[in-house]
């Protein structure tokens, strides 16, 4: 059966739309996100207040699922072994645990690795929001492998093979039937 990792925030989780929520109760109003380590631009009291929040248990367990989340996962299941990949938060103690137990909620999945460097991790199709996740993961594993990039505001000029639009679960589930048919 083959192996279906997952990104998760980008892919499966608003985190962008959580960051905008913190930013928020300080009075910020987060612009279009051009790059993908966003956080790392926001001005210092913002940023401060950013982490403050995001270390506090119950951060992570906020994050929204999109819309169809849960029935996409459910159909590649269909397709063979869903693993989610997902980068943990560093300065967050909370983080794994609440990842964990946000992924059983609100997708159904129990396989989890938790790493910066997912291009340790093997499995037939990458599903990946960041373009260099998905370059070091692909060059690692090429002959086995597909990855799809999920478009978003900060990954639009990214030149890969297999790119699709952000929260469009038919169009990344025909993409991902394609790799493992």
């Amino acid at each position: 059966m083959p192996t279906i990792l997952l990104d998760i925030d980008g892919v499966l989780a608003d985190f962008e739309g959580a960051v905008r929520r913190t930013c928020a109760e300080v009075g910020h109003d987060l612009a279009a996100v051009t790059v993908h380590n966003f956080t790392d631009n926001l001005p210092a009291l913002v940023y401060a207040h950013y982490v403050g929040a995001s270390t506090q248990f119950g951060w992570c367990s906020a994050i929204e699922p999109y819309v169809g989340a849960y029935a996409f996962v459910a159909d590649l299941r269909t397709l063979g072994d869903v693993v989610a990949v997902t980068a943990p938060l560093i300065h967050c103690p909370t983080w794994e645990s609440e990842r964990r137990a946000w992924l059983l909620k609100h997708v159904g999945i129990r396989d989890v690795v938790s790493t910066r460097r997912k291009d340790l991790v093997w499995g037939d199709v990458l599903v990946e929001d960041n373009e260099d996740n998905l370059r070091a993961w692909h060059a690692r594993w090429r002959r086995d492998s597909y990855g799809i990039l999920v478009r978003h505001t900060y990954n639009t000029s990214a030149d890969w093979p297999t790119c699709v639009p952000a929260r469009d679960f038919n169009a990344l589930y025909e993409a991902v039937r394609r790799a493992v048919g």
